[in-house]
């Protein structure tokens, strides 16, 4: 007895939600596959980073919990500065968001008109970071910052102590 072609139609339809549920089992492999590998990097970096800092401390001779003192002295240092730049930032990009979306109901998609209205839209977006960068001053900051950081390590005590 031959199929009828009802029955080939709705195997075809069987057949092809169990392919698409196989495909998005494996985009999700692979997404949880991705994001392990960036933890595993970031896990390893920090024991890198750290790991440098206690080689470098003793190539100096200097004791290193002090130097990590200092180089949290540092983080701190630049915390507010850093934040009140990012705030400020955060700011310019909610505004672009609220721009764009605002183009999208003037303009018809993909016409000349919204994509103009976009890039200027961008334009403002990238003036005010500027803006924001030069109103933090966060580059004379880091250069404090930084200068009472080594200045900080310098007057660690050695690590190796002589009797």
């Amino acid at each position: 007895m031959r199929p009828s072609f009802f029955s080939w139609v709705l195997c075809m339809v069987v057949m092809n939600i169990f392919v698409l549920a196989g495909i998005a089992r494996a985009d999700e492999m692979v997404k949880m596959c991705v994001i392990d590998a960036n933890a595993e990097y970031k896990e390893c970096r920090q024991y890198c980073l750290e790991n440098m800092q206690v080689d470098k401390d003793s190539c100096r001779n200097i004791n290193h919990a002090c130097a990590e003192a200092c180089r949290e002295g540092f983080d701190t240092c630049i915390e507010n500065p850093s934040n009140s730049l990012d705030d400020c930032k955060a700011v310019c990009m909610s505004n672009l968001n609220v721009a764009k979306q605002q183009c999208r109901v003037n303009f018809g998609a993909g016409t000349g008109a919204l994509d103009t209205c976009i890039d200027q839209a961008q334009i403002g977006a990238f003036i005010c970071r500027d803006e924001c960068r030069e109103s933090i001053h966060l580059a004379a900051v880091l250069k404090q910052c930084r200068k009472a950081e080594r200045a900080c390590i310098k007057a660690c005590p050695p690590a190796i102590t002589q009797p």
